[in-house]
């Protein structure tokens, strides 16, 4: 061979490149024929939570130091179910805090509660109050929690009419 002449190797591995370099991008370009169709994405089904709880009202107990909460308690099984949680209020420097805890039939069908916070340290004012409330029920070793926080002004109670002073 003469040095002026083309290898027809160095030909052939040139061109064996180049044919590589044009299947492999045509290759990422176009989708392949053996892929699976798309699956169709479908929504999730709504999911109800295990249990539900709601603070309805707190306001200041008749009984110095404690504060009455109401509410309501949603299970997606009928189960006893524990509502608990403390109450917690900012007073200057102080704070007057209590918990409180009460059993509660749970089914469907929102049940209402109410408890009272008793044994604490300084008397509730009407003032801005934190409250947590949590509501639990267990199944085996399964056990499902809800909790509602809010902040709320605690309001006084309202004293009843009485039938005091009627005499027969």
């Amino acid at each position: 061979m003469s040095a002026g002449s083309p290898r027809p190797v160095a030909a052939l591995a040139r061109t064996a490149l180049v044919l590589c370099v044009v299947v492999a991008t045509a290759a990422l370009a176009a989708p392949s024929a053996l892929a699976a169709p798309p699956i169709p994405v479908r929504p999730a089904p709504a999911q109800v939570d295990p249990v539900e709880v709601t603070l309805d009202s707190a306001e200041i107990g008749s009984e110095p130091g404690t504060v009455v909460l109401t509410g309501t308690v949603t299970c997606n099984v009928p189960v006893d179910a524990v509502v608990f949680g403390d109450v917690a209020q900012v007073q200057g420097l102080d704070i007057a805090r209590d918990f409180f805890g009460v059993p509660a039939p749970c089914s469907s069908t929102p049940t209402a509660w109410t408890a009272t916070s008793f044994g604490a340290l300084r008397v509730f004012l009407p003032l801005p109050t934190y409250i947590e409330v949590n509501a639990q029920y267990c199944v085996g070793e399964l056990c499902y929690t809800a909790t509602v926080t809010e902040t709320v002004t605690l309001s006084t109670v309202t004293p009843t009419p009485t039938d005091a002073g009627t005499s027969a």
